[in-house]
């Protein structure tokens, strides 16, 4: 995180969304159990450094949770996947969906951009 995504983002375009499975939070509410061990300082410096916005956050979302899971018979729950928004990306909505395949949820977020197309 704290080198691979600056050097790709020094050429990349003022506007955009950039989301995924990020295996870490970036507070403590972020996750259900031991959320001290999960923080990156490096994704809060990236989010931080780079401007960007939490699409789930910005259009209001409660605390919601993208990965449900078991461990040592206790359920847990953690905020891994997330998408942000930078420049004239606007998000609209932001969506946590069950699939059956996965302990992760999908996360599916409508965006708005009204700049320059390049």
């Amino acid at each position: 995180l704290s080198e691979t995504i600056p050097t790709l983002l020094q050429t990349s375009s003022k506007n955009g969304i950039i989301c995924g499975d990020w295996n870490c939070i970036t507070k403590l509410t972020d996750a259900t159990n031991n959320p001290q061990i999960k923080m990156s300082p490096s994704l809060k410096r990236l989010i931080s450094t780079f401007g960007w916005k939490d699409s789930h956050v910005e259009v209001g979302q409660v605390q919601q949770f993208s990965r449900y899971y078991t461990l040592n018979d206790k359920a847990e729950a953690t905020r891994l996947d997330r998408a942000y928004t930078f420049g004239q990306v606007i998000p609209i909505e932001s969506i946590l969906v069950p699939i059956p395949f996965s302990d992760h949820l999908a996360l599916i977020v409508e965006v708005d951009y009204s700049g320059p197309r390049v």
